[in-house]
């Protein structure tokens, strides 16, 4: 997400982006049509939320325009990229922020502790486990947040200056290969043990009931998620859960 942070605020990016958005959706290839979602948004306001919603694989704003039958709500749609503004002055900062510190910050406003840090509590609780996070003394993120630039981000490096330090007592090789994260095999799954969801939640009757969202694009959705499209499984995980909590709360 800080890497396209940094893409999509380039100057030259940022006149080509659509274009660059229609060349990638011709390649056949779901990966490109994934990417191609990256450079289509409305504007530069909700960058960093939009940055978010499709590293996490969510719906972006233009797909939420598409998807919902009432529109009310979009107007609030990147509530979250104005917390800074309104919570501190430019004047609070000795320096302007990188388009990538930026949304660094907007991680650590939301994602950290609305989502990372609350499913490491109840994981650990729910098995005894006493967990900390060093990281997170709010000395070394005040350090960290303070820091140079080019101490965090350098020739496509990142988290620099930490690697440079853990390299003289543990081995490269065990931070020189891709990232391996503890997300669970939604997209598996509800192509086979939790396909039942679907049929129960996503359904026409169960859409049709509540009206929140249109039910030619849900379908259009689940097609293409069928088909090969993979990457569009949490988007129908957040249908499925919406609609399950409607259904409870009928």
């Amino acid at each position: 997400s800080y890497k396209w942070a940094n893409i999509l605020n380039n100057p030259i990016i940022k006149f080509l982006k659509r274009p660059i958005a229609s060349a990638l959706k011709n390649i056949p290839d779901s990966r490109y049509k994934r990417i191609s979602n990256h450079f289509e948004f409305n504007n530069y306001e909700n960058i960093k939320s939009h940055i978010f919603s499709q590293e996490q694989y969510l719906f972006s704003e233009k797909e939420l325009d598409k998807l919902l039958t009432c529109k009310q709500h979009l107007t609030d749609a990147g509530y979250a990229d104005h917390y800074e503004e309104n919570k501190q002055s430019k004047n609070d900062w000795a320096r302007a922020l990188t388009s990538m510190e930026q949304q660094s910050l907007f991680d650590i406003n939301y994602y950290l502790q609305d989502d990372l840090l609350t499913k490491i509590d109840r994981a650990s609780m729910q098995y005894s486990i006493e967990c900390r996070v060093p990281y997170l003394d709010h000395r070394i993120v005040e350090f960290a947040l303070n820091l140079s630039p080019r101490m965090k981000f350098r020739d496509g490096e990142g988290k620099y200056i930490i690697r440079q330090i853990l390299y003289q007592y543990i081995p490269k090789k065990y931070f020189q290969r891709p990232k391996q994260g503890f997300s669970v095999p939604l997209k598996q799954w509800l192509n086979g043990k939790l396909n039942f969801l679907i049929e129960e939640y996503l359904n026409e009757k169960v859409i049709n009931q509540f009206e929140i969202v249109d039910l030619s694009y849900v379908t259009g959705l689940l097609k293409e998620f069928y088909s090969g499209r993979s990457y569009l499984y949490n988007r129908i995980w957040l249908l499925i859960i919406l609609h399950k909590f409607l259904k409870d709360k009928n």
